[in-house]
């Protein structure tokens, strides 16, 4: 009778869940939606996990538990709030710069944040996980160089992917805003048409790396998460 009741629970919550999954609450809105729903899919993944333990042939079960797990990992603050872990899906529990860490989780970047006002850039960049954040131009601006993990902002996806700043106890969400593959870089940044692409206009803060050469940079521009 138990095994019955488990697996009409099982049945009806993996609709109810699924109906979430197409509509679009794991699709390229997520993001938002995962703070509108995140109590409710904490609460579901332990149901759904000790569902599918007692009916494994369920494969349908385990994959909706997976999702909804990852979805308890994932977005859950905006700008500001302090995340349920430093650790796991959040890549911010690392060693802590003199500025704090940034993280990628979706494109799998974690790296020390260091800060600088002028000086030192250069060093600051060549270290081991070690990257650059200053204001020097006005605004965020974020370097490191490709071939200590920042080509990976080459697969940034503007409106979805995310980046996180830790500084201190606090978490800073940014959204990315726009992507240019082809700036060239000679000390600043322009745009292939000669205009400056220090441009704080498009977001709240700018990632660059290089691109093929070290006068071709990828640039990222990344609007806070208000």
């Amino acid at each position: 009778m138990q095994k019955i009741i488990n697996f009409i629970a099982a049945v009806l919550i993996v609709g109810v869940l699924a109906g979430v999954y197409f509509v679009g609450g794991f699709g390229p809105d997520f993001y938002s939606k995962a703070e509108q729903c995140f109590d409710t899919k904490i609460e579901n993944t332990g149901v759904l996990s000790a569902l599918y333990e007692e009916n494994p042939q369920y494969e349908g079960l385990k994959a909706v538990a997976e999702s909804i797990k990852k979805a308890e990992l994932c977005e859950k603050t905006s700008s500001g709030d302090t995340p349920v872990s430093w650790n796991g899906y959040w890549g911010l529990g690392g060693k802590q710069g003199n500025y704090g860490r940034l993280s990628i989780p979706s494109l799998g970047l974690s790296v020390a944040l260091n800060y600088s006002g002028k000086e030192n850039f250069q060093d600051i960049v060549d270290a081991d996980d070690s990257a650059l954040i200053t204001d020097y131009w006005g605004g965020l601006y974020l370097a490191d160089h490709n071939f200590q993990g920042a080509d990976v902002i080459t697969k940034a996806i503007p409106d979805e992917t995310i980046m996180y700043i830790r500084n201190g106890e606090k978490v800073y969400a940014f959204i990315c805003s726009m992507k240019d593959r082809n700036i060239y870089y000679d000390g600043d940044i322009w745009f292939a048409d000669g205009s400056n692409a220090m441009d704080f206009s498009f977001g709240d803060a700018i990632f660059q790396t290089c691109e093929y050469t070290n006068n071709i940079n990828c640039v990222t521009w990344w609007k806070e998460k208000r």
